[in-house]
């Protein structure tokens, strides 16, 4: 149970994410086709992995097709998004890691999700 109320929350993190974006692709700026929610710390990180600030709107074609994707050329993303996002990498990596390394109570993916919920209302 506690696993799909993870995943449900992790939806709806990258639904808040593809629409702060305007379902535009952060990188190329593309503005059509399917928009994934593309992590930057991995989902194994129960401190970000719910987090709309640790996802981006990523076209396909960024995210884990073509030659210069996140998922093809990890270190080379990362060089952009550090450039394009000054900060924030170093942050989410301290997120993820002291949660990891010092790990609060359960999370509590309902309120999460709720949480996230009101988010996407608030955007629309």
């Amino acid at each position: 149970m506690a696993a799909s109320g993870k995943n449900t929350a992790i939806a709806e993190a990258k639904k808040v994410s593809k629409m702060k974006a305007h379902y535009t692709c952060e990188k190329c700026g593309k503005m059509d086709g399917v928009m994934h929610g593309a992590h930057i710390m991995p989902v194994t990180y129960a401190g970000t992995c719910a987090d709309p600030y640790n996802i981006l709107c990523l076209c396909a074609g960024c995210h884990s097709m073509g030659p210069h994707c996140a998922h093809q050329n990890p270190h080379e993303f990362v060089r952009w998004f550090e450039e394009m996002f000054p900060g924030r990498y170093d942050d989410l990596r301290e997120r993820a890691y002291s949660y990891s390394k010092n790990p609060m109570p359960k999370k509590d993916w309902k309120a999460i999700t709720k949480e996230l919920r009101q988010m996407q209302k608030d955007l629309e």
